[in-house]
Order: C-alpha cells, then structure tokens, then sequence
C-alpha cells in the first residue's frame, strides 16, 4: 500500500493512492490483508484515512463499521503531495 503523510497543523492525513499485490500471488486475499493491516495501522496511530486509491476507496465502503469516522475527503492539498507520474 502506497501512501504520504501530510501534516495539516490539527493531526496527519495519511493519503493512500496506490495499492498492488503481485500478479503471483493474486486471488490469495492478500490485497484485503494488506489494506486492512495499512488502514488498522494509520487508525492506531490517530491518522485520518484519505482514499485516493481505488481498491481502499471499495474496501473502506464495504468497511464502513470500522473505517467511517477516520475517512477524509481528498482535497487539492492531499493529491498535490502525491507522486506524479
């Protein structure tokens, strides 16, 4: 899971913009684990969540008991600290 922190003066924004699992190892479920290990990580930590990834965008969704209060909207501030391509 591919993310950037951004510190925004009240707490830090962790920006998740890419996520990928090996073309080996799919259909395994490790693309879930590994969202859930990253999301559970930044929510222990007291970081919000912004899903610019579309995978964790889905899970997040589909997750919304755990993840809902620790999402944020993206804003220009968060994609401008993203890798350009």
């Amino acid at each position: 899971a591919h993310y950037r922190d951004l510190d925004t003066g009240t707490g830090i924004d962790r920006v998740f913009f890419h996520t990928v699992v090996d073309d080996a190892y799919a259909g395994q479920g490790l693309a879930g684990k590994l969202a859930a290990f990253a999301l559970e990580d930044t929510v222990a930590l007291g970081y919000k969540i912004v899903a610019v990834c579309p995978y964790i965008k889905v899970y997040t969704t589909k997750h919304t008991d755990e993840y809902a209060q620790h999402l944020v909207a993206p804003t220009n501030q968060h994609l401008e600290i993203l890798p350009r391509a």
